[in-house]
């Protein structure tokens, strides 16, 4: 008798799994269709991602050797920065725009230079150190030309205890203010630099000689 029973058991297992399975199945099936082709488009997504930085790394390479040519100069390379910028890729269009500006600096054509860091510290979609590096290359370019209120001006947002490069600002402060004769402000700036445990060593250094080339002006 048992026997029956398991076997009708058995029977309406049997039934009930196939009435599911006529319910549920298809959806069953879209399911397993979907997770696989989002497996499939997540993966393509990435391949595409990484051939496109290739890309634009091949590109950018492309880019550096023209402008590192001997006798280029900044406004070389036009077609190549195009293919950068045509790659969309953000990190590489940043390294671009910085060469090209390293290279108008490296050539004395001061005036692009500090337009083009400008333009990259002022951009809001870039890292804020990407911008403070900008801004502290064109301090420095400008250092022997404007004057000390300009270059406080443009320092004024790296010149702040949470700044990376907060010691580089208050180096080209203090020698702005040297420049521009106003010695006792550039000695402060100088001796504070120098007794400061975290100041860098190179910047600690360069501001000992300073505070003795002062030592004659006050």
């Amino acid at each position: 008798m048992s026997d029956v029973f398991e076997e009708v058991n058995d029977d309406i297992r049997r039934d009930n799994m196939a009435k599911l399975w006529k319910k549920y199945g298809p959806w069953v099936i879209g399911v397993c269709v979907l997770i696989v082709a989002a497996v499939g488009g997540s993966q393509f997504y990435k391949n595409y991602q990484v051939s496109q930085a290739e890309a634009a790394s091949n590109a950018y390479d492309a880019y550096l050797t023209v402008l590192n040519a001997e006798g280029a100069t900044g406004v070389d390379g036009a077609t190549e920065f195009e293919v950068v910028a045509q790659s969309g890729h953000a990190g590489y269009i940043f390294l671009s725009k910085m060469a090209q500006a390293d290279a108008f600096a490296r050539d004395k054509n001061l005036i692009e230079a500090v337009k083009l860091y400008d333009i990259i510290a002022s951009d809001s979609s870039l890292a804020q150190n990407d911008r403070d590096v900008a801004t502290i290359k064109a301090a420095y370019l400008l250092v022997d030309s404007t004057s000390l209120e300009d270059i406080k001006s443009r320092l004024a947002a790296v010149n702040v205890v949470e700044n990376a490069f907060r010691f580089q600002a208050r180096e080209l402060i203090g020698l702005s203010a040297y420049k521009t004769e106003a010695y006792s402000e550039a000695q402060e700036i100088f001796s504070s630099l120098s007794q400061n445990a975290q100041t860098p060593d190179s910047i600690r250094g360069r501001a000992a000689n300073l505070i003795a080339l002062l030592a004659s002006k006050i």
